[in-house]
């Protein structure tokens, strides 16, 4: 049985083999961004890295666990990232799942159109359209960790889940109606 840490080793140098390009999708909570920064520190320290993220709370998790790790890279909201010039080294696509299909018709420009030397995807929860866009850049799945294994290894902690269902009032039917 592999250790954790034995395991991102593991994928960075499947990283680094397959040109420094590709997709890591794993569960929650296996360490994808760590596995990212260990990417990031096998390169010189003078490269040029962009993390693209959904949200701005990812933004600033990115942005404290990278000064955390000393690594020095910007990190960007993908709304925000899409009017910039879209040119780095490496590029760190987190949550690609959310702007990684060709119905993303902006955000899929932070994939389609940026200028990159190394890129590494990450995200929990890729279909099969995902994977077809990121396939027009020559960018493949280089590892795929299910909860199964995740749990095996003690990658992860057991979860447990539970539907809870919840009565709305008219109101808030109609907002969850208009938010869906």
């Amino acid at each position: 049985m592999q250790t954790k840490d034995q395991k991102q080793a593991e994928i960075v140098k499947t990283w680094e083999e397959n040109n420094r390009v590709g997709l890591l999708t794993a569960v929650g909570s296996f360490g994808k961004t760590i596995t990212a920064i260990k990417c990031c520190k096998s390169l010189p320290e003078d490269t040029v890295i962009h993390v693209v993220v959904p949200r701005q709370i990812l933004q600033e998790q990115w942005v404290k666990i990278l000064q955390e790790w000393g690594v020095q890279a910007q990190v960007f909201v993908v709304n925000t990232y899409v009017k910039t010039n879209m040119e780095c080294q490496f590029l760190i696509q987190d949550e690609i799942h959310m702007y990684s299909n060709d119905e993303a018709i902006v955000f899929n420009q932070a994939v389609l159109n940026s200028k990159w030397d190394y890129f590494l995807g990450l995200s929990a929860t890729v279909t099969e359209k995902h994977i077809e866009t990121l396939s027009k850049r020559g960018i493949k799945e280089i590892c795929h960790i299910s909860m199964k294994e995740a749990l095996l290894n003690h990658w992860v902690a057991p979860v447990i889940e539970y539907n809870k269902m919840l009565d709305f009032t008219a109101e808030e039917s109609k907002q969850y109606a208009e938010a869906n």
